[in-house]
């Protein structure tokens, strides 16, 4: 541990050209879903063919049936397991991280914005494959 205090700005770096940012550890959250719908999948194959069913309806009926609702609940059950997992993951391991800004590039002939100095090369004649596209397309 530094003797420095951590709010400190250090003499050499001035605020302009680095960004302080915070970062934590998070889970891929889309394999939870994914693992939740599948538990619900297993879920309507159980119920549709290990509990006594009813004769006006055919076991595949009652699979797709089971199969909509069940995957649809395991699937929010697996975001919510999900979410607190993440949140159980990230708790009290923040991170601070130190950022250099890039200089911005400026853009050709001194045009400002977004964009400019492509539509400066496009009035220049530039030979680019932009310049062969038919000019209602933009």
């Amino acid at each position: 541990m530094s003797a420095e205090p951590e709010n400190t700005p250090r003499p050499d770096v001035s605020e302009d050209e680095y960004i302080v940012l915070e970062k934590r550890p998070g889970i891929k959250l889309t394999n939870w879903i994914w693992g939740g719908a599948a538990v619900g999948l297993l879920a309507a194959f159980g119920v549709t063919f290990f509990l006594p069913g009813q004769e006006e309806y055919s076991p595949g009926q009652v699979f797709g049936f089971f199969g909509v609702f069940f995957v649809a609940l395991g699937a929010l059950l697996g975001t919510a397991v999900g979410l607190i997992v993440n949140w159980w993951v990230g708790r009290g391991k923040t991170e601070r991280v130190l950022l250099r800004r890039l200089p911005d590039a400026q853009p050709a002939g001194g045009a400002e914005g977004p964009g400019a100095s492509d539509a400066a090369g496009r009035a220049e004649g530039s030979s680019g494959s932009d310049a062969a596209e038919e000019p209602g397309r933009r």
